[in-house]
């Protein structure tokens, strides 16, 4: 089986263990890390050395986990607060959007997202296109703007080109977003 249909098929039921395991077999074979990653997530009991070996792996290969992902990902403040990884593959992270990443295999574990406005007129976030992120539940719209006195501000809003976009694509169910999955940026 294709490691895009296996990523695909766990993100679609993260709680069929089978499927992670198949996953982290085809992820060793291969010699990727993120497989050794997986099958040391998987145990019932991780020892301190455990856990040191998968922060040495996440922090190791984080970068190239994201792929073409990782250059639009938000400013510091607020990836530290908006990212969430679930063994080796992140489920919720904070990009600016601007098409440049559509149909990344890094987007199909993606659940939920919280949208920068990559301040770039007139760019589309067709990363938000079903085909691209088939799992994603839940978005969240924050608007960047310079202030002399504060530095970078972000204000959770909806820009209007953003809402149209859902709308056109049949996704605006995602513009209802539930209080319980709100964060504040530090």
């Amino acid at each position: 089986m294709e490691l895009t249909s296996l990523i695909a098929r766990v993100a679609a039921a993260p709680n069929d263990e089978a499927a992670w395991r198949v996953l982290g077999d085809v992820l060793l074979e291969s010699g990727d890390p993120r497989g050794e990653y997986l099958a040391l997530s998987m145990k019932a009991t991780q020892s301190s050395t455990v856990k040191k070996r998968l922060a040495k792996l996440f922090e190791r290969h984080r970068q190239a986990w994201l792929g073409p992902l990782f250059p639009r990902l938000a400013p510091m403040h607020v990836r530290d607060d908006g990212e969430r990884w679930e063994r080796g593959f992140p489920v919720r992270l904070a990009c600016m959007l601007d098409g440049s990443t559509v149909g990344a295999r890094e987007w199909l574990t993606v659940r939920e997202l919280v949208v920068v406005d990559p301040g770039v007129e007139g760019a589309l976030p067709l990363e938000l296109k079903p085909e691209t992120t088939p799992h994603l539940r839940a978005i969240f719209p924050y608007a960047a703007r310079w202030s002399p006195r504060e530095g970078l501000v972000l204000a959770p809003r909806w820009p209007g080109f953003v809402r149209k976009y859902l709308e056109s694509i049949g996704r605006e169910a995602l513009l209802e977003v539930p209080s319980a999955f709100w964060f504040e940026p530090r």
